[in-house]
């Protein structure tokens, strides 16, 4: 193979070069994209004080009776429970329900046997799920706006997350998943784990959908706590 002249080697350098950087940007975009996405979504209005006291008032007289005594039946923080409404549905009763078209699409795959397994869910969990009971299982229902299909960990059904004791459901699932938390008043953490699944980063944005979720819970922490006082 003949070797490059002088100005060979300078050429081939600079284009090697070059082929790195954007290599490097291509791989910063891939890994950072769902930030940049998510950070986009996020631009809306932040809630202004009036605002945020209106719906406080609305979780408050919605839900704050029931909250309190499941908060004490469970041990959690009732400000917590509440905040968490808010970010959910707003406060709104009746909570609003929300079918996830991307978790169904993975319960199919499941059913059809082209995955092994979702979360706790096997093949045998859902083989004879209609189609209507796969959508139910992929939509979030309550005001803490549980999957259908964390039922099956907690040995019941949607419909029960749908009922009269869809709250006490919810508190009982959220205690399970990481009372622990908010027990120890590690709120950053609660918050993150109820929307991702996963503890607040060490490094880095968080990983919610909205990058204000986990503050905005934080601020309706302290207005729920004042009205304690």
């Amino acid at each position: 193979m003949p070797r490059l002249d002088k100005i060979g080697r300078r050429k081939f350098l600079r284009k090697f070069s070059l082929l790195v950087f954007f290599s490097f940007i291509i791989l910063g975009f891939l890994k950072y994209s769902r930030i940049i996405f998510a950070w986009i979504n996020s631009r809306g209005p932040s809630p202004n004080a009036t605002s945020m006291d209106q719906v406080v008032a609305k979780t408050e007289k919605n839900y704050g009776p029931k909250i309190n005594a499941l908060a004490k039946e469970f041990d959690l923080p009732s400000s917590y429970l509440k905040a968490l409404i808010i970010l959910e549905v707003g406060g709104r009763n009746p909570a609003p329900t929300r079918f996830e078209k991307g978790i169904y699409k993975k319960l199919k795959k499941l059913k059809n046997g082209e995955i092994s397994r979702f979360e706790v869910l096997r093949k045998k969990t859902i083989r004879d799920a209609s189609d209507e009971a796969l959508k139910n299982l992929s939509t979030s229902w309550g005001a803490f706006q549980i999957m259908g299909y964390k039922c099956v960990q907690m040995g019941i059904k949607v419909s029960d997350i749908r009922g009269s004791k869809s709250l006490y459901w919810g508190v009982k699932w959220i205690n399970d998943e990481y009372g622990k938390y908010l027990r120890k008043n590690k709120f950053k953490d609660a918050f993150h784990i109820h929307n991702t699944g996963r503890k607040y980063p060490n490094f880095g944005a968080p990983q919610t959908y909205h990058l204000d979720y986990v503050p905005n819970g934080l601020k309706y922490i302290e207005m729920f706590e004042k009205l304690q006082t």
